[in-house]
């Protein structure tokens, strides 16, 4: 009955070992990163979302709100996730200067200024 269920885990087993130990801590680097700086950005948005609504939002609706489209053609989440991409070499290297190479000081800690992280994702 789980059959697909173990084929899926002895796949992602089998994928697993095809990298190096280096290149996953490379890949997690990159993902603690990315998400200290769409933190940022959800924050902002939870931010400006009770400045338009006229009341304090929380963390929660703000992040259903930045991953809906909310009548436009792509969330907001999305679009991050395409200026991320989009810009990412040059987002390394701000963040290498800022706080050192291949130093992230993670989710809910990155103190780059909004303004910064905005002309970096070129948003």
């Amino acid at each position: 009955m789980n059959d697909g269920l173990f084929q899926i885990m002895d796949a992602e087993k089998e994928s697993a070992n095809k990298y190096s130990p280096e290149e996953i801590s490379r890949h997690n680097f990159e993902i603690k990163r990315k998400l200290a700086l769409e933190n940022l950005e959800m924050r902002e948005h939870q931010y400006y979302l009770g400045e338009k609504r006229h009341c304090e939002v929380s963390l929660d609706d703000a992040i259903i709100d930045f991953t809906e489209n909310n009548g436009s053609k792509e969330s907001y989440a999305a679009q991050f996730e395409r200026n991320y991409i989009a810009n990412k070499l040059a987002i390394y290297e701000a963040c290498d200067n800022h706080c050192g190479e291949n130093v992230c000081k993670g989710f809910g800690k990155c103190d780059l200024p909004m303004n910064y992280v905005h002309s970096l994702l070129r948003d």
